[in-house]
């Protein structure tokens, strides 16, 4: 039987720092927020979600979205790059 694939979505961003300060339920607010904002979804459809999970690495902070205690979707923040001005 072949097993089944979960999404795995990595999402750059330029506040990153501030994310990895925010607690677990922020986090969340911020993802529902950020899968608002744009006009195709980030998230599947066909993903069904009934609760959460957020883990943090060294260089990401993982959203995992549960359907009944087991992984449907992965949205990851990382570190977005950074423009700087030449002097």
């Amino acid at each position: 039987m072949k097993e089944r694939t979960i999404p795995e979505i990595s999402m750059p961003s330029q506040d990153y720092d501030s994310i990895t300060r925010m607690t677990d339920e922020a986090v969340f607010d911020h993802f529902k927020f950020v899968d608002k904002l744009f006009k195709k979804r980030v998230v599947p459809r066909n993903v069904r979600r009934n609760g959460y999970r957020v883990g943090r690495g060294t260089n990401h902070v993982t959203v995992h979205l549960l359907w009944n205690k087991k992984d449907t979707c992965r949205v990851s923040f990382v570190p977005g790059p950074t423009f700087m001005r030449p002097a």
